[in-house]
């Protein structure tokens, strides 16, 4: 999966590493650099795309639609949002502090 906004790319979505000469630890990484961009995305300012290994999401401005590309074929899927989250998680027993990064296409309201 990737998620691209014409400017900056994201294609890990579960992050466990960090710069250590630019952040001292996971959380300053998520807070001065992972949180402020996933805020700063708008699907309808921005040419936000979601890729996927068979279909291709974006927000189609001209027609205020979500729209599939898949196999050369345009999908129209009607009104919704391209949601971003960001959140830092805790280590477990099975698995490591980490960002984890979701998107999801929701229903519009």
């Amino acid at each position: 999966m990737k998620l691209e906004n014409g400017e900056r790319s994201l294609t890990e979505f579960a992050i466990v590493q960090y710069d250590p000469e630019r952040f001292s630890s996971l959380a300053e990484a998520f807070e001065q650099d992972v949180k402020p961009f996933v805020d700063s995305l708008d699907y309808k300012e921005q040419a936000l795309v979601m890729t996927m290994e068979q279909a291709m999401y974006r927000f189609d401005p001209d027609q205020k639609t979500l729209v599939k590309e898949a196999l050369g074929k345009l999908e129209v899927l009607g009104c919704g949002k391209i949601v971003v989250k960001a959140a830092v998680k805790k280590q477990t027993k099975t698995q490591p502090e980490r960002i984890e990064i979701t998107v999801e296409l929701t229903p519009g309201t």
